[in-house]
């Protein structure tokens, strides 16, 4: 369900909360799998509380889980670790904001290189 819902990206790209909703809807999703594992259970424990703990105690966790690592990932960036290169080529006002951009939110994990040389291309 992770890898159907794009959890397993590198780089947290979208928001905190978007990325909570997908891992909640992947638990949620992935609940016929635990019903399928809970029919082995011996007959004493009451099937439909061990679902509803499972799959809340999962989701609880991958949803502490993702937001602690998107924490340190974030700050990791901004100490200037395992940045990817950008380098942006133009001289017009969108490669002018996308520099700024860039420059300007260090939690994006890029590193830009400017080529501050013009070409006069007559």
């Amino acid at each position: 369900m992770a890898r159907r819902y794009g959890l397993y990206a590198t780089v947290p790209t979208g928001s905190g909360t978007h990325e909570l909703r997908l891992v909640i809807q992947g638990c949620l999703n992935g609940r016929p799998a635990v019903v399928r594992g809970v029919v082995h259970v011996p007959r004493g424990i009451d099937s439909r509380i061990l679902v509803m703990f499972l799959v809340g105690t999962a989701t609880a966790t991958l949803c502490v889980r993702r937001a602690v690592w998107r924490y340190s990932r974030h700050r990791q960036y901004e100490q200037g670790i395992e940045l990817r290169n950008v380098v942006v080529l133009g001289t017009n006002q969108l490669s002018y904001a996308l520099s700024r951009q860039i420059r300007d939110h260090r939690r994006l994990g890029y590193r830009l290189w400017v080529l501050s040389r013009r070409l006069d291309l007559r």
